[in-house]
């Protein structure tokens, strides 16, 4: 009868120290599962903290950049060695701005009134022969600033030899003189002449480029920059470059990646950058990959000329 009683005590103390060991299991995993469900959260809020950052860090990086341009080609187009045709040392100061940031631009140009190459820099004698006095007055980036006697940044556009480039230009006016005074016949008002235009170009890959060396190599991490209307300036995949992203070819390109919903969200993203003047930041998860992709407007004088996107994998 005791050995019974004992016996029984025994299966009853086994089972209730059986019984807290399974809940004890039960809540250390619950906790475990908790705990790591917060590690990922923090970690993630850190990857797009971090991304969004970043391309904050790298647009301003960018428009800064756009900006010493433009005001090397305003001083270009203030110069008296310009102004008064003096050939030689305008192409002398000329050079020097192509020297200065030539990490990032091709060449600048010097363009008469009638759109006529003067002068274009990083040529040899017979090459610069040979496009001299060339018409490029049929080029947005003449013909804008002609028109509103502002700066003028460009999309992608190929060059006489081939190469699709960006165009920066800033419009030379004469503003000092009387005998540059000319009055428009409506308001009476004294306008400036025009008397053409300084040009820089840099090569969407270029920039790029510069770009992406600014990102840390163990990020797994690419950047898109695309202008004002939609056009693919620069990206991984070259063969999308000079395509719109919401044209065919780069539609086809995000079905063969992504499901139609990441897709959606995707597209999203590239239509407020393009209709927004404030950053954004989304992740898309495809093929058991987490993409943080962040974009950011990229401005100079409060203008909207391009966005940036930064796409992070983990």
């Amino acid at each position: 009868m005791l050995k019974h009683a004992i016996s029984k005590n025994s299966m009853i103390l086994f089972l209730v120290i059986a019984s807290l060991a399974c809940i004890l299991s039960i809540l250390s995993y619950e906790y475990t599962a908790s705990t790591s469900d917060k590690i990922a959260d923090i970690a993630s809020m850190e990857i797009r903290s971090n991304t969004k950052i970043e391309v904050h860090d790298l647009s301003e990086s960018l428009a800064n950049r756009l900006q010493t341009i433009t005001a090397l080609l305003q001083t270009l187009a203030d110069s008296p060695a310009l102004h008064n045709n003096e050939f030689e040392r305008a192409f002398v100061i000329t050079n020097y701005r192509q020297n200065y940031t030539n990490d990032l631009t091709d060449f600048y140009m010097w363009l008469d009134n009638d759109g006529q190459i003067v002068w274009i820099s990083n040529l040899n004698r017979t090459a610069y022969q040979k496009y001299k006095g060339l018409d490029l007055s049929y080029r947005s980036y003449f013909i804008e600033p002609k028109n509103t006697h502002e700066a003028y940044y460009s999309s992608l556009i190929e060059s006489n030899n081939k190469v699709p480039r960006l165009f920066i230009s800033y419009p030379i006016l004469s503003k000092a003189g009387p005998e540059y005074n000319i009055f428009d016949s409506n308001s009476s008002k004294k306008v400036n002449q025009f008397k053409g235009v300084v040009v820089a170009a840099a090569k969407g890959i270029t920039i790029g480029n510069i770009l992406k060396s600014q990102l840390l190599s163990e990020d797994n991490s690419s950047i898109d920059l695309v202008d004002n209307n939609g056009v693919m300036l620069f990206t991984s995949n070259a063969s999308l470059i000079g395509k719109n992203i919401f044209g065919d070819d780069y539609q086809a390109f995000l079905s063969s990646q992504f499901s139609s919903s990441e897709k959606q969200n995707l597209n999203q993203l590239y239509y407020n950058s393009l209709h927004s003047n404030s950053s954004s930041i989304v992740e898309i998860n495809s093929h058991g990959k987490l993409y943080t992709m962040a974009y950011e407007p990229v401005s100079i004088k409060g203008r909207h000329f391009f966005d940036f996107v930064r796409y992070r994998c983990t």
